[in-house]
């Protein structure tokens, strides 16, 4: 199962409220020096779509993700 389905499952079954939603982006935004919020805007969606094409396009585990330059 990969982490989107695994995340779409959840959604679906009720386990992930709004609240967990805004905990997890809040814990990605520090994680990648955004700004935490809990809100995904633009940036945030731009640097989850950057993740995602990394290591869609990589052998696991992955040496380094890229870095953001913004």
């Amino acid at each position: 199962m990969t982490a989107e389905e695994y995340i779409r499952a959840k959604l679906e079954s009720g386990d992930l409220t709004a609240h967990d939603i805004a905990e997890l982006t809040e814990a990605f935004q520090m994680q990648n020096a955004l700004k935490a919020d809990g809100k995904p805007g633009d940036t945030t969606k731009g640097r989850v779509q950057e993740l995602l094409l990394y290591y869609a396009n990589d052998s696991y585990p992955p040496t380094t993700p890229p870095v953001d330059v913004r």
